[in-house]
């Protein structure tokens, strides 16, 4: 399937809507979500660690890595900085656009 085009919190993106419903992905998101459960004040292990930064490779997968960079740009503020918390937003927003349509809900 090509490439479509997607305009996601104001940053037009192409990607191949298959890509968020591919277990690869999914098994990334899964490892992110898994890292950022961890209990107040627990201190992570080097593993899970390495897993919290797997929001990048989960954005890279998502968008392709020649769009990463400029997606990062277009979500920072005014001083250059992209919280983590916009990033997580706008991923959430990806999946959302690119979803297949669910069927059922007419």
């Amino acid at each position: 399937m090509a490439k479509r085009d997607y305009k996601v919190m104001g940053i037009k993106v192409s990607l191949d809507p298959r890509v968020v419903t591919d277990v690869k992905t999914l098994k990334l998101f899964r490892q992110i979500l898994l890292a950022a459960n961890q209990k107040e004040g627990e201190v992570l292990d080097e593993k899970d660690a390495l897993k919290a930064f797997g929001i990048f490779d989960l954005l890279d997968r998502l968008v392709g890595v020649d769009q990463s960079d400029s997606v990062l740009e277009a979500l920072a503020d005014e001083d250059g900085f992209t919280s983590t918390e916009k990033l997580g937003e706008f991923i959430g927003a990806v999946f959302e656009a690119a979803a297949p349509k669910n069927s059922l809900s007419s």
